[in-house]
């Protein structure tokens, strides 16, 4: 970016957080405009992709798109590539940017990195389901042995494996225990292993620039490694870094480069923006997350049954939110996700529709607006009636933190997408 030189430190950190704040307004200033557009009329959208649509109505915004009704029926948009008519939303002015972003490292600066011994590796696991894979670390603490992973690894398995990178099985386990306020589990070892990772210091070990590991089971092919890099910024809970870490790595450990101590553990990434707002910042790459262990944590303990049971009801919602967002669009109803789901009610009654229109065309007779659209509304009405029952016997009350959490955000969302089929059918008749 040809950035001019901040020879300050004190000063560089003062910039970076006024920048930082200069920032925020303007994301909060983008979030409340697109509360506002909820409900807006648009002569003409036009997309990125090229797309155009005439006479459009937006009807729901989510965390990354936005569903809108058109003269041809409803579609949906990636929230972070907007049409071309939004393009003229407030962005922070390049010259701000290259007055407050302080230059680069100079070599004196920057971390330094010791290669993780092999015992580092040999506490390392990867752990397999039946609905995913992903990354878990062994651990000694209080003179016990834990194994530590994201609760999403876990979350909607029925079945799971826990391999050393040896290929041997962890099969003894003690109390299963779920942190209350993170994307994180432990559960007790009750079997030998050689090694095992140590956590860093309570008191907050992990610093901006600090150089890290994160290790993990990458793109879930069985395999552990390393990605090296640093800390990008530090939350209360969480911890950001620059690591590139992927599918497979959750769960895994954030380690200190020099005194190989767990700082976090890996917990997802936010795609990386393409709006104005995100122009020529860090946050126009995919970020990286995981949640702090250098810190203390409130665990709630259950039996690991219950745990996968509240993570499979969960997905069940989950599921149908995806499917009715496909079900008000007919023109997705082609979509290769549909192929995960072609047990589930909804998808059944999208390929009996489709094989009545398809066996009406060929047979001569046709098929009458009329008779689709009643077909249609039917379909709509019965994914109204199954969502209904569904929500009413959804008892989340009790769920550990990661999984209410995660409740919440299905339910809102479930709130918004049966008010889309409300319109769709209101605007059907």
């Amino acid at each position: 970016m040809g950035l001019g030189a901040i020879c300050s430190p004190a000063f560089a950190d003062e910039a970076s957080d006024e920048l930082e704040a200069l920032r925020k307004q303007h994301q909060e200033l983008r979030e409340f405009c697109l509360t506002l557009l909820k409900g807006q009329k648009f002569d003409e959208l036009n997309l990125p992709n090229g797309d155009s649509f005439k006479d459009v109505t937006i009807t729901m915004i989510l965390e990354d798109k936005v569903i809108f009704k058109h003269s041809d029926g409803d579609s949906v948009f990636d929230i972070n590539e907007p049409p071309k008519e939004w393009a003229s939303l407030a962005t922070v002015p390049e010259d701000v940017v290259k007055k407050h972003v302080p230059a680069p490292m100079s070599d004196d600066e920057r971390p330094t990195f010791r290669k993780p011994a092999p015992e580092i590796s040999e506490a390392i696991v990867v752990i397999e389901g039946d609905a995913g894979v992903g990354t878990g670390f062994m651990v000694k603490s209080d003179d016990k042995l834990y194994l530590y992973t994201a609760a999403h690894v876990l979350s909607g398995n029925k079945r799971l494996k826990v391999k050393l990178r040896s290929g041997r099985e962890i099969r003894s386990f003690g109390k299963f225990e779920a942190s209350e306020g993170a994307d994180l589990v432990r559960i007790e070892v009750t079997e030998e292993v050689d090694d095992a990772l140590k956590l860093g210091s309570s008191s907050g070990q992990a610093r901006q620039g600090l150089g890290i590991y994160a290790a993990g089971n990458a793109g879930g092919g069985g395999t552990v490694g390393f990605e090296q890099g640093t800390v990008q910024g530090i939350g209360a809970e969480s911890i950001e870094i620059n690591a590139e870490v992927i599918q497979g790595n959750s769960g895994g450990p954030i380690i200190d480069s020099d005194t190989h101590e767990v700082l976090g553990l890996v917990t997802h990434l936010v795609a990386a923006r393409k709006d104005q707002w995100a122009k020529e910042t860090r946050y126009s790459d995919i970020r990286r997350f995981g949640c702090r262990l250098d810190r203390e944590w409130k665990w709630k303990e259950l039996p690991i049954g219950k745990f996968l049971k509240e993570g499979q009801t969960l997905k069940e919602v989950s599921d149908l939110n995806e499917l009715i967002v496909i079900a008000i669009q007919p023109k997705e109803w082609d979509d290769p996700n549909l192929r995960n789901f072609e047990d589930h009610m909804v998808v059944k009654e999208i390929r009996s529709l489709q094989d009545w229109i398809s066996k009406k065309k060929y047979s001569g007779t046709g098929v009458s607006d009329a008779d689709q659209k009643k077909r249609f509304i039917s379909l709509l009405d019965g994914i109204r009636s199954t969502s209904r029952h569904q929500i009413r016997n959804f008892k989340h009350g009790n769920f550990v933190w990661f999984h209410r959490e995660m409740a919440k955000q299905s339910i809102l969302l479930r709130k918004e997408l049966i008010k889309s089929c409300d319109e769709a059918i209101e605007s059907i008749r």
